[in-house]
């Protein structure tokens, strides 16, 4: 449940009923939060995984290409030497490892443009989902215990008929600043209000520069 619709009439005409379609949203939600979390928690290890990949890959690029040049040399030796079947087995050796450094490129270009990419959107999306679940979650448990509040607030005015019952979705009369459900809500108007532009916003300027990368990238695929 939404705290604006505890304003409505339809829930202080039936504090009772919305009291119980309170009380099954908080578990609802909960569960929903829970399983965003543990998304957000699989996003972050392929992303960490990934990161390793791309360390992996940028290092043995370093590593073939040393490696290349002393194959070269060697083969450049054999051949002066006029040692015909060593330079041959060393032109092979040559040719091998070259053969291996351009498909490392490839496989690490491939990881810099698609899977690295891919994993971090990922993340940003499992983190909006998780933060709006979150403050989903909080929200119902708000609602049910102002609900609660408001209940025992009609049963004070029952005693002095003639008392309105009325009750706000920011801070209703009877809840301080300082307590627990203001608190939170502060706390869900931050994420809802700041943090989730900044992810939104984010995602949007990491789906450009994907995009713009991946053009630039024509014999990625040649």
């Amino acid at each position: 449940m939404r705290l604006i619709e505890l304003e409505s009439e339809s829930t202080l005409s039936d504090l009772g009923q919305a009291l119980a379609g309170a009380a099954k949203d908080v578990p609802q939600a909960e569960a929903k939060f829970k399983q965003a979390e543990q998304n957000l928690a699989k996003a972050t290890a392929e992303q960490a995984r990934c990161q390793k990949l791309f360390g992996i890959y940028n290092s043995r690029i370093g590593l073939l290409w040393d490696k290349q040049r002393d194959a070269k040399l060697k083969a450049f030796d054999a051949s002066v030497r006029e040692l015909d079947g060593a330079a041959q087995a060393c032109w092979k050796e040559y040719a091998s490892v070259k053969q291996e450094r351009e498909r490392t490129i490839s496989i690490f270009e491939y990881v810099s443009l698609y899977t690295m990419p891919e994993a971090e959107k990922n993340l940003l999306l499992a983190s909006i989902f998780e933060r709006e679940r979150w403050c989903d979650y909080q929200e119902a448990r708000v609602a049910l215990q102002r609900l609660g509040l408001a209940i025992e607030m009609a049963k004070i005015a029952d005693l002095d008929p003639g008392v309105r019952l009325a009750f706000s979705s920011e801070t209703p009369e009877g809840v301080s600043e300082g307590s627990w459900s203001h608190g939170v809500m502060e706390r869900v108007r931050t994420i809802r209000g700041r943090v989730l532009p900044e992810l939104r916003v984010r995602l949007r300027d990491h789906d450009r520069t994907t995009a713009a990368n991946r053009e630039l990238a024509t014999n990625l695929f040649n």
